[in-house]
C-alpha cells in the first residue's frame, strides 16, 4: 500500500464501526454522532482528483488485506506465517481446492472466500526455454485500482 500503512483484514462489524466514527468525525466534529452525512461515503472515498477527499474506503483496504494474504500464500513467500499456512492449515493439500469448514478461522475463511478473486486476478505467462525445451509457467499480478 503507498501510505505505508498496513492493514490486517478485520471483520466487517468493525469496519463498519470504524467507517461510522471517521463518518461522524468528518461531517459533525464528534466521534460517535448518529446522523446522516452531508455526501455519500462513496464519493467522499473517491481520490481528490476525481471529486472526492482521498479518505480510504476501509472495506476495500481490507479486501486488499486478505487479497495480500492470499498471495503470499500461492506465492510461497517465505515468511513465518505462509510457512504456518502450509503446514497446518493446509497439510500437503492444494490452496485452490481446500474446502471451507465451520472450523475455520474467520481470517482463515476470508482468504480461502476470495480465492475466486484471486484467481482472476493471475496473468500467466509462459516462457519457452530453448535450453530445455520445457514450458515455464510465471504468475504475474494485475493490480487493479
Amino acid at each position: 500500500m503507498s501510505s505505508g500503512v498496513e492493514l490486517s483484514s478485520s471483520p466487517v462489524v468493525v469496519i463498519k464501526q470504524c467507517e461510522s466514527i471517521i463518518r461522524s468525525f468528518l461531517w459533525f466534529g464528534l466521534g460517535d454522532v448518529r446522523r446522516a452525512g452531508k455526501v455519500a461515503w462513496n464519493k467522499v472515498c473517491k481520490p481528490k482528483i476525481e471529486g472526492g477527499l482521498g479518505i480510504k474506503n476501509l472495506r476495500t483496504w481490507n479486501k486488499v488485506a486478505i487479497l495480500e494474504q492470499g498471495w503470499d500464500i500461492i506465492q510461497r513467500k517465505n515468511s513465518m506465517w505462509v510457512n504456518w499456512c502450509y503446514q497446518v492449515l493446509l497439510k500437503g493439500k492444494n490452496f485452490w481446492e481446500v474446502r471451507v469448514t465451520s472450523q475455520c478461522s474467520w481470517q482463515w475463511r476470508k482468504i480461502l472466500q476470495l480465492r475466486e478473486a484471486l484467481a482472476h486476478n493471475l496473468v500467466f505467462e509462459i516462457k519457452c526455454s530453448r535450453k530445455k525445451n520445457v514450458l515455464n509457467l510465471h504468475r504475474k499480478c494485475m493490480v487493479v485500482q
